[in-house]
């Protein structure tokens, strides 16, 4: 569990959570939290996302959907979300510029005193071309999402399939089905995540051994110890985003490439 202060004493809190622990967790709780739920861990979605716990005892209910938004229909008011995250690089938009959604009259501090730009909330001049495009991309990822989530999909089983039957000792992380369209994490046993991450570049194969949160970190993924990867395969993990501008025949080469890696680095 991890603590942020802020200001107004607002305390966002990010966990993984079950309904029954943040029923408990809630009950004792003062009003003036914030609850930031981490939903798309792996790229698997979490079983609980829906804030009416947390309205039933008085608690502003946030989501992180940086992973999922635009890939994924998020209704806020079927999941009874006070606040989401989203940034726009996550569906083809520009870096470094992203929003937060919140319901009228919900207490966000400002987080930058000054001016009265964005609401009073964040004060100095308004990116303009990268709220300009952030909004553009949106419209054609919503536009398109329907298409592209199910060519996303189809990319990603057929990874999963040709991983799962040609190379040995493999493991996927987090569910089959119930995740990411463009999320495949798979840890190889007795394989050095960061010598496969190298490898992979050397070839023009950009993937990643954590998020981008703990990139450049030589610690094992908290997330990977939750589930209870074995020490093994943790290690060898690797984790591969897939989008709608990827191809059968990308995929293919790829996963060509992984089984001559693997094969050298078991070897060596």
């Amino acid at each position: 569990m991890k603590h942020m202060n802020v200001p107004n004493q607002l305390t966002i809190i990010r966990i993984i959570l079950t309904p029954i622990f943040l029923a408990l967790f809630l009950s004792d709780m003062p009003h003036h939290y914030l609850i930031g739920l981490i939903v798309f861990a792996i790229g698997s979605f979490t079983d609980f996302l829906d804030g009416k716990i947390a309205r039933k005892y008085g608690v502003l209910f946030h989501t992180d959907a940086v992973q999922a938004f635009g890939q994924v229909d998020i209704k806020v008011d079927e999941y009874n979300i006070d606040m989401l995250s989203a940034s726009a690089h996550k569906f083809h938009g520009p870096k470094g510029v992203g929003f937060v959604y919140a319901r009228e009259k919900r207490p966000i501090p400002s987080f930058i005193n000054g001016g009265g730009q964005e609401y009073g909330k964040r004060a100095g001049t308004e990116n303009v071309a990268g709220i300009i495009g952030m909004a553009e991309a949106l419209k054609l990822s919503t536009d398109n999402m329907k298409y592209n989530r199910q060519h996303v999909i189809k990319l990603r089983n057929h990874m999963i399939e040709r991983v799962e039957n040609e190379i040995e000792e493999v493991m996927l992380n987090g569910d089959l089905n119930n995740r990411l369209p463009g999320n495949v994490n798979f840890s190889f046993k007795d394989i050095e995540g960061m010598e496969l991450l190298i490898l992979l570049e050397e070839e023009g194969i950009y993937a990643s051994v954590g998020s981008a949160c703990s990139a450049g970190s030589s610690s094992l993924s908290h997330v990977i110890k939750a589930i209870d990867v074995p020490m093994e395969y943790a290690r060898g993990t690797i984790r591969f985003s897939l989008s709608s501008d990827n191809t059968i025949n990308q995929i293919d080469v790829t996963v060509n490439i992984l089984k001559k890696l693997i094969k050298i680095l078991r070897n060596k």
